[in-house]
């Protein structure tokens, strides 16, 4: 297997870890959001001070832009979070993980990237299971469609900031980007803990664990 191969698989396997380990947790949606950034910010944060010669601050509109993608991360898990408490885990996932597509027709529409008959082939094909997945859970009950709903909707958000980031990464570098991206996200989250007057502890005790384990493999 090739080493790109393997860290697609790794990513894969790592990343489908989410939505169980959030159903493990006995907290608010945002309360479980928001420590999940913060615990991926301070485990990030050595490593980022550990490559000080790379170090590249944001300027100007850069900063506007990790800012404004920042708030689209923090709203991608608000609302999949939330939503993963409405519908199934696998229609929650199935649909979050459109936002490939949403950020095809985003790159076409924004940076006026060409989409072939395929790319246009495959957008059809996933709304077409996007909408047979809502319509099935829709006829279980109205509170599945919401949760439906919020996850197309958090895939959506997600494909803003993937599409800010294809254009800061290549100038700042991967871990200059992600780093004030993660400390704006979890800033925001916190915020909004507060905001909506959710109690800033975990429902339990052992909720912590999750919120690092969320942290460190799917994050």
């Amino acid at each position: 297997m090739s080493r790109n191969l393997f860290i697609l698989a790794f990513a894969t396997i790592a990343a489908s870890w989410a939505a169980p380990l959030i159903r493990l947790c006995h907290s608010d949606p945002l309360v479980i959001a928001a420590y999940r950034m913060i615990f991926a910010s301070l485990i990030l944060f050595p490593v980022y001070l550990s490559q000080r010669e790379r170090i590249v601050l944001p300027r100007g509109r850069e900063r506007w832009l990790i800012a404004l993608a920042g708030a689209f991360l923090a709203g991608h898990f608000a609302v999949w979070i939330t939503a993963l408490t409405l519908t199934s885990v696998s229609s929650a996932t199935v649909l979050v993980t459109i936002q490939p597509l949403f950020l095809t027709v985003l790159a076409h529409v924004i940076l006026k990237e060409r989409v072939d008959k395929w790319g246009y082939l495959a957008i059809v094909l996933a709304l077409t299971g996007a909408a047979l997945i809502s319509w099935g859970d829709f006829r279980l009950s109205e509170g599945h469609l919401v949760g439906d709903l919020l996850a197309l909707s958090g895939a959506l958000l997600a494909a803003f900031y993937l599409l800010i980031g294809r254009t800061l990464v290549g100038k700042l570098g991967t871990i200059n980007y992600t780093m004030p991206l993660y400390a704006t996200s979890a800033l925001l989250l916190t915020a909004m803990m507060f905001i909506f007057g959710r109690t800033p502890l975990p429902g339990q005790t052992h909720d912590y664990l999750w919120f690092i384990l969320l942290a460190v493999v799917p994050t």
